[in-house]
């Protein structure tokens, strides 16, 4: 949410006793944005951002053009992990799940990736299991535009599904500019198939597995569900997976993206130019009738209009293919809202993500 970039960034209020100060709150969140765009393009430039330091840190391809979007990201990135010691969880710190003999893309004479880039947290209920008891598993993989981000910023989402009985694992997986396309992907699968290889160990159901992403993780985890290579590699397939969550990717199709002014820096970076890779890196073009794919909770941010499109024109895809598709307007959110409401009790996003979830762990149906 925008609301601490207000609060950061705003001018101070008026002096006490000025008439403004009771009348009227100063604007916050979109509304904040519009008011600081003043050529209202859609981006805020160095001009127009009244804390110039931030602006630098919060522009990362440093093109003096930040999107609300690219702002949100950047806020959200900077939430505090979760704290250790959470109440009736058990937390196991960057697990890794790629050995560093595994790195058949490294280059020789090069040093192996960071290690925490290639490891997951570990969150499970403490209480009891009956005899024979498997909990299922829900494997989060966060956004940042394929180029920031950490498994920590999961918000409160370890403390409201371990509350209902999960297992709740959080992979991060290596960044763009040091690697491109397909490594992210080969990442991400691989941490799917440590945690189904291991679940059992772990008190978990290995046919149990929902994925659940935010922006490019949603981008991640719907492209491997569709795309059966990368699963394939560690002898699993899509069906495999229970069900999948994505939560507000507007990048279903990655070539139309890399036409976007504001995300053309981002594709290319992270997938190259190639409109053959654009098109391998896009799960819209992976769905295809014949192929058995997990059911999908789309879920988009009503403010987003390139999000609404791209998420129907998938879920269109899907039923095409005679998959089970479900779409969702998060109404009134903006593209952080939709992560962090998703474990927001009582909000109709997080009541419906719970659903979904709730409906396909079960595998007695």
């Amino acid at each position: 949410m925008l609301t601490l970039a207000a609060a950061l960034c705003l001018p101070p209020p008026p002096p006490p006793g000025n008439p403004a100060q009771t009348t009227k709150a100063p604007p916050t969140g979109l509304a904040w944005f519009r008011q600081a765009d003043e050529n209202k393009d859609g981006f805020l430039t160095f001009d127009e951002f009244p804390n110039r330091r931030m602006y630098l840190s919060f522009d990362r391809n440093n093109d003096n053009r930040l999107s609300m979007e690219e702002l949100a990201r950047a806020i959200a990135d900077t939430a505090p992990p979760p704290p250790e010691g959470l109440p009736g969880i058990e937390t196991r710190r960057d697990v890794q799940y790629r050995a560093p003999e595994t790195f058949e893309d490294v280059p020789d004479g090069a040093l192996p990736p960071d290690p925490r880039l290639t490891s997951l947290d570990l969150y499970s209920p403490t209480t009891i299991l009956a005899k024979g008891e498997r909990r299922p598993i829900i494997a989060y993989v966060h956004g940042g535009g394929w180029r920031v981000g950490d498994k920590t910023r999961v918000h409160s989402k370890p403390q409201h599904y371990c509350r209902d009985g999960y297992i709740f694992a959080s992979i991060n997986y290596r960044l763009s500019p040091d690697v491109t396309h397909p490594t992210h992907m080969q990442d991400v699968a691989a941490a799917i198939a440590w945690i189904h290889k291991n679940a059992e160990r772990l008190g978990g159901d290995p046919n149990r597995i929902i994925l659940m992403g935010h922006s490019a993780g949603a981008h991640l985890v719907s492209l491997v569900a569709t795309d059966p290579s990368y699963l394939a590699e560690h002898k699993l397939k899509p069906a495999d997976i229970s069900a999948v969550v994505s939560l507000d990717t507007a990048s279903f199709d990655i070539a139309t993206r890399a036409d976007d002014r504001g995300m053309r820096d981002m594709v290319k970076e992270a997938f190259g130019e190639s409109p053959e890779t654009l098109t391998d890196a896009s799960p819209l073009h992976h769905v295809r009738a014949g192929r058995k794919y997990p059911p999908f909770l789309i879920v988009y941010a009503s403010r987003r209009l390139i999000a609404k499109r791209e998420s129907e024109r998938f879920l269109h895809a899907l039923h095409e293919a005679s998959a089970v598709g479900e779409i969702l307007r998060a109404e009134g959110k903006d593209h952080a809202g939709v992560n962090t409401d998703a474990t927001l009790s009582g909000d109709p996003v997080c009541e419906a993500v719970d659903e979904f979830i709730g409906r396909y762990s079960d595998c007695s149906g």
